[in-house]
């Protein structure tokens, strides 16, 4: 009677941290069979990796198969796969392309570091070496530069029959039809080859319409436009309408997905490659530029604050609330920024809208500026019992509650014009005026109508 396999803690890990909970406990116990269970592994190697710290993440990259390391290769962030290329020989790379299709061949390929790419390409196939020098003609996050090249062609005018041999030898690449100048006329659904009937009939009877997209276009555009769209696949053509690749809508959700993270992590000087445990050396370098802009900002406040010593030195009040008036527009602030770069991230705001929104935001602001204004100078002036102060904090509020309105619109739609990523740029910038205009307006009115007065 055969003894049924024990169950590992890999097998009865439920969710990610569980699993890396596993694994790291694996390779710790340094047990002889430990190896073997991670070699037996067969969720998404690439996941589990990039959460691993880096010693446990090299010792179960070892235990892998080559096909799995070559998912992992053409899946992981770049600074993953970077350390993972940099233990790997010529041939080792080599190898492992071995086990990619060719458009994913392609794409690993001229992602590959520049002196490591020269050696790799010298070694490939034909075919491969032609989809890479296609891709490279592109620039980077352009659809040129990320479309898959693998795809069949079949003429407009041939028989069903002809056709379904076509799908056959396409395998899982998809169909396109042309006409008898090479321009595409539609792509071929394999479903639409299943009724026995479709063998009398001609391509051009048996194809569906497609949308066709430039080269050129970025991955923002042409994501926006399967998602207002609906597309399920579009295919790439030159400045003739003829094919040269084509991108599906899976890729489409890796981009959305990208994008999100990227505007999460854009917010404190990050980027979507920002590795789990990447080495610390690098990671401080990379930090280190927004802790120098943050420190530039922050001086430039303090220095504003500065122009008023003498009179923070007689009211002490207006430096107990100092921070309340700048925590007040930074919020605001931030309400508007975050919904400008939505609007700009989903192409919503051109100049025609955009005088409109503007006023919107200015109305909300300079609302929500008297509504708090009102609260926040009671709880001044029955705190300090001076109504002159109270008044003081309130025009404070709603001042810098305006300018963070107006800086929340046109400080990111300015980055965009010039070029700069507003969801990186942003929130530096937008702290800035909340705390210059708020230390501005509340320590200016302070000094002309606070001093002298019975404050403490």
């Amino acid at each position: 009677m055969e003894t049924p396999a024990t169950e590992t803690p890999l097998d009865t890990a439920d969710s990610l941290s569980e699993l890396v909970e596993a694994v790291i406990q694996t390779i710790d116990s340094e047990q002889p069979d430990s190896f073997d269970v991670l070699a037996d592994f067969e969720g998404d190697a690439t996941e589990l990796l990039e959460a691993l710290p880096l010693h446990h993440r090299d010792v179960l990259w070892k235990t892998l198969s080559e096909p799995q390391q070559a998912t992992v290769l053409a899946d992981s962030h770049d600074q993953v796969r970077e350390h993972f290329l940099s233990q790997c020989s010529v041939d080792e790379v080599l190898a492992l392309l071995d086990q990619l299709s060719v458009d994913d061949r392609a794409q690993l390929t001229s992602q590959l570091p520049e002196e490591l790419q020269d050696e790799v390409l010298d070694r490939l196939d034909a075919k491969t070496r032609e989809a890479v020098t296609l891709l490279e003609r592109f620039e980077d996050e352009s659809v040129g530069a990320m479309m898959h090249t693998e795809f069949r062609l079949v003429s407009a005018g041939s028989s069903g029959s002809t056709a379904a041999r076509t799908v056959v030898r396409a395998k899982d690449a998809p169909v396109f039809v042309r006409d008898t100048a090479g321009t595409v006329q539609g792509y071929l659904d394999p479903r639409a080859l299943v009724d026995d009937t479709s063998r009398d009939k001609r391509v051009n009877e048996l194809m569906n319409e497609i949308p066709t997209v430039s080269p050129t276009l970025t991955e923002h555009e042409i994501s926006r436009l399967f998602v207002a769209n609906a597309w399920e696949l579009a295919v790439v053509v030159d400045d003739d309408n003829r094919p040269i690749g084509f991108v599906p809508a899976v890729d489409i959700v890796d981009i959305l997905s990208r994008e999100s993270e990227a505007a999460m992590l854009a917010g404190s000087g990050m980027d979507e490659d920002e590795d789990l445990f990447s080495p610390v050396r690098s990671t401080m370098v990379r930090r280190n530029v927004w802790l120098g802009v943050n420190l530039l900002t922050a001086l430039l406040a303090s220095w504003v604050i500065g122009l008023f010593e003498a009179t923070l030195d007689q009211v002490v009040a207006l430096a107990i609330l100092m921070p309340v008036v700048a925590s007040m527009g930074g919020i605001a602030g931030s309400q508007t920024l975050a919904l400008i770069i939505r609007g700009l991230a989903l192409d919503q705001i051109s100049p025609s809208n955009g005088r409109a929104l503007l006023i919107r935001e200015l109305k909300i602001g300079f609302g929500n500026g008297l509504l708090w204004s009102v609260a926040i100078g009671l709880v001044a002036w029955q705190w300090f019992g001076s109504v002159a102060l109270g008044f003081v904090i309130a025009a404070a509020i709603v001042i810098n509650l305006v300018a963070a309105a107006l800086s929340g619109v046109v400080v990111p739609v300015t980055l965009q014009r010039f070029g700069a990523d507003p969801a990186l740029a942003g929130g530096v910038v937008l702290t800035t005026v909340t705390d210059v205009v708020g230390f501005l307006a509340f320590l200016g009115l302070g000094s002309l109508f606070l001093l002298g007065a019975n404050v403490t």
